[in-house]
């Protein structure tokens, strides 16, 4: 018995880091149109809820949610405001259940923000468990309420990458490739 054991920590010393191989895939898919939100005196605020879901493993079943990543933009039109009026700040406040923190600008014509994705339930058996999901939400609120009048639109967009890997002979990379995910966008 000890015997064995020797030869096993012997095998498993001779076996370095540096003697690891890996194929990398990366996923992405960009500009995904979460359409947009017309924000007036009568409904000054609105929500953006995205759900993401892993729907099965990728090439050699890799997983496809490591590094998972959206990149949000945001683009805010203003029109119709009251004579002499000038166009809000819109507050816009980014934050997951599944994730910790929260970001929140103040803007008046552009947004950018990335947030990581943290995708909960089944992942390693898509097709069979619990749902493999990551959410988030984005909230807009104009900083007039709605006194200038007028409409502010807000249109958003995002990219979603992620990556995975399994062992090889050698290290290689492949893709990008459309990850295996549904992406599903709804307003409140």
């Amino acid at each position: 018995m000890s015997t064995a054991i020797i030869a096993s920590t012997a095998a498993l010393l001779g076996t370095s880091a540096e003697d690891m191989f890996y194929t990398t895939y990366k996923f992405e898919r960009l500009a995904v149109d979460g359409g947009f939100v017309e924000l007036t005196s009568d409904q000054p605020d609105a929500t953006f809820f995205v759900t993401l879901r892993a729907d099965e493993l990728g090439p050699e079943g890799v997983s496809t949610i490591e590094s998972a990543r959206a990149q949000l933009t945001g683009e805010v039109t203003m029109t119709g405001l009251e004579e002499g009026g000038i166009s809000p700040y819109l507050s816009v406040k980014l934050s997951s259940p599944d994730a910790p923190g929260v970001s929140e600008k103040l803007i008046l014509e552009h947004y950018q923000e990335p947030q990581n994705l943290q995708f909960q339930g089944d992942c390693a058996t898509p097709t069979s468990g619990a749902a493999c999901m990551a959410r988030f939400q984005v909230k807009l609120s104009r900083q007039d309420n709605g006194a200038n009048g007028g409409t502010m639109r807000f249109a958003l967009s995002f990219d979603v990458t992620s990556s995975g890997s399994v062992s090889a002979n050698e290290d290689s990379e492949v893709g990008p490739l459309d990850p295996p995910w549904t992406i599903d966008v709804s307003q409140q």
